[in-house]
C-alpha cells in the first residue's frame, strides 16, 4: 500500500501525458526545475523533491495512524467477515470485470489509432488506414534494441543478485537490510533519480549505457526480490538433506534440484524485472542525458505531439514487450512432461 501511495503521489510521466498541467503536480514541477540549466532553479527542484518526500512521509503517517485506530483493529481486521462478506465478493468481481473491460477498450483504441490515417472529429471511423506508424516503429531498431538490451541486462542482474541474496544472506541481515532494498518503492521517483544521478556523476558513468544499466537494475531489484521471495524461501529444505545424504554438494543440489524446481518462479521474477525496466522513464531521461531512447521515452515524448498514430503504435509496443516477456516466462516455467 505504501508503494502504491508513493507512486500515485510522485509519478511524473503520467502527469506529463494526461495532466494536470495547470496547476502541475509537485513531482512534475520538481522535474521541470531539475531539467533547468540554471543552478538556482536546479537547486529549487531538489528542494521540491525533498518537500515531496516530506509530503509522502506525512501521508504515510496518516495511513499508519488509520491502521492503528480502534475501529480498524477491532472490526475491519479481526478476521470476521460478517454479513457483508458475500456482497464484498460480488462487488470485487464487478470491479475486476470493469477494470478488464477498460484495459481491453484502451488496447483496442490504441490498435485502431495506430493504423488510422486522416480522422476528423465528427467522423465515427477513420477515412483511411495506413501502416506508416508501424513502418516508422520498424525502422526504429536502435530504440527497440536499447529497450531490449537494458531490460534483459538489468532484469538478469537483478535476478542474479536476488538469488545470491536469498541463498547467502544470514536471516538477521535479510530482516534488517530488506527494508533498505525496498526504499526505491516508497521514495519519490524524482528524489531517487536525483540521488542516482549524483552517484552516476561520482562514478563517471553519467550519459552512458553502463549508468543506465545500473539505474535500471536498482529499480528492478525490489520488484524481482518481492516476486521471487515467496517461492524461494518456501522451498522444502528436506530436499537438500536428501541430496546431501546421497553425497552431492551444494552446487550440484542448486543446479540439479533447487533451481530446476524453481524455474517457474525464476522466470516470472525475470519477466517482472524486464517489465519494470521497460517502464522506466525518469532514470532513462535523466541519467542517460537524453542520449538513449527507449520505447517509453519515445511514447511519452510523442504523447505531447500531434502524431496520434505514431504515439498509439509506441504505446502498443510498450505494452507488447512486457507481454512477450511474460509469455516466454510462462513457456520456460511450464511443467515438465515425461
Amino acid at each position: 500500500m505504501l508503494a502504491v501511495l508513493a507512486y500515485s503521489m510522485t509519478v511524473v510521466e503520467l502527469a506529463l501525458v494526461i495532466g494536470p498541467g495547470s496547476p502541475p503536480t509537485l513531482g512534475m514541477l520538481a522535474w521541470g526545475w531539475l531539467l533547468d540549466a540554471d543552478p538556482t532553479t536546479n537547486a529549487q527542484g531538489a528542494a521540491a523533491a525533498w518537500l515531496l518526500a516530506l509530503a509522502l512521509a506525512g501521508a504515510t503517517g496518516l495511513l499508519w495512524a488509520a491502521t492503528q485506530a480502534p475501529l480498524w483493529r477491532s472490526r475491519w481486521s479481526n478476521g470476521q467477515r460478517g454479513c457483508a462478506g458475500a456482497w464484498v465478493e460480488r462487488a470485487g468481481a464487478v470491479v475486476l470485470g470493469l477494470l478488464v473491460a477498460v484495459y481491453v477498450a484502451v488496447m483496442l483504441a490504441l490498435a485502431a489509432g495506430s493504423v488510422s490515417g486522416v480522422w476528423p472529429f465528427p467522423a465515427v471511423l477513420a477515412r483511411s488506414l495506413t501502416w506508416d506508424a508501424w513502418v516508422s516503429v520498424w525502422h526504429s531498431a536502435r530504440t527497440i534494441g536499447t529497450t531490449w538490451s537494458l531490460g534483459l541486462a538489468s532484469s538478469g542482474t537483478a535476478l542474479v543478485w536476488s538469488v545470491a541474496w536469498l541463498e547467502c544472506s544470514p536471516p538477521a541481515w535479510d530482516r534488517w537490510l530488506r527494508k533498505l532494498i525496498y526504499l526505491p518503492l516508497v521514495l519519490p521517483s524524482v528524489l531517487w533519480v536525483l540521488g542516482m544521478h549524483a552517484t552516476a556523476l561520482w562514478l563517471g558513468v553519467d550519459a552512458s549505457w553502463t549508468g543506465l544499466w545500473l539505474a535500471h537494475t536498482l529499480a528492478c531489484v525490489p520488484y524481482v526480490l518481492i516476486a521471487l521471495s515467496p517461492a524461494y524461501t518456501g522451498f522444502d529444505p528436506r530436499l537438500w538433506q536428501v541430496a546431501a545424504s546421497l553425497g552431492h554438494g551444494r552446487t550440484r543440489f542448486l543446479l540439479s534440484v533447487k533451481w530446476p524446481l524453481l524455474r517457474a518462479a525464476l522466470a516470472s521474477a525475470l519477466a517482472v524485472g524486464f517489465a519494470v525496466s521497460v517502464a522506466q522513464y525518469l532514470p532513462t531521461l535523466f541519467i542517460g542525458a537524453g542520449r538513449f531512447n527507449t520505447v517509453t521515452t519515445e511514447a511519452v515524448t510523442l504523447a505531447s505531439g500531434a502524431q496520434r498514430s505514431l504515439t498509439s503504435a509506441y504505446a502498443w509496443l510498450q505494452w507488447l514487450l512486457p507481454v512477450i516477456g511474460f509469455m516466454l516466462a510462462t513457456w520456460a516455467g511450464r511443467p515438465r512432461r515425461f
